[in-house]
Order: C-alpha cells, then structure tokens, then sequence
C-alpha cells in the first residue's frame, strides 16, 4: 500500500469523525428540544429511559470523535458545541436530581 492509499484511507476517516461529531451535537440538541417543547417522540423517551445521563454520554463521544475530525475552524467548532452541551446537560441533570428533591 503506498503513501496516497494511506494518506486518502486517513482522510476518510478525519471526515467519519466529523460526521459523528455533528451527529451527535444534533442527536443532544434535539433532546433537548425535546425537553422543551414537549414533543412526543419515542426515540427520544427511550433514549431518556435508559439513563438521565444519555445525553452526556453522547456529547462526550461527539468530543472525543471531534478530536480525530478534520482539523481547523470545523474541529474547534466541533468541539466547542458539543462541550457547551455537555455543560447544559450536566447542569439540566443537576437541577432534576437535586432541585427537586423534598425538604
């Protein structure tokens, strides 16, 4: 295999963990549209059935795949919103497993 095979097959790659990235910002956002807005979606119930921290745990795999994206503006905008969502994710689960507990 020489160098362009290698260099093209890299390249590929760097694109699949771009599209994983925005697909996993735009799976979390629309949890959280979800949240707001009061569709009724069962994807979305099932999602939010198997753990309250889902959402999390997709927007870390978004970072993670964000790292071994395409670099430049788009990595760092990868990065950037699917942190800002793990941060909006982890302060809505704060306040649903603290705030609403009885005195």
């Amino acid at each position: 295999m020489n160098k362009s095979h290698k260099r093209r097959g890299n390249e590929y790659m760097k694109k699949i963990f771009t599209v994983l990235s925005a697909i996993c910002f735009l799976l979390t956002f629309f949890m959280l549209m979800y949240l707001t807005q009061g569709w009724e979606i069962g994807f979305f119930d099932y999602l939010f059935g198997i753990s309250l921290f889902t959402p999390i745990f997709i927007n870390v795999l978004g970072v993670i795949s964000a790292f071994f994206s395409v670099k430049g503006t788009t990595r760092k905008i990868l990065v950037l919103i699917n942190s800002l969502m793990i941060i909006c994710f982890a302060v809505l689960s704060f306040i649903a497993i603290y705030g609403f507990q009885e005195p």
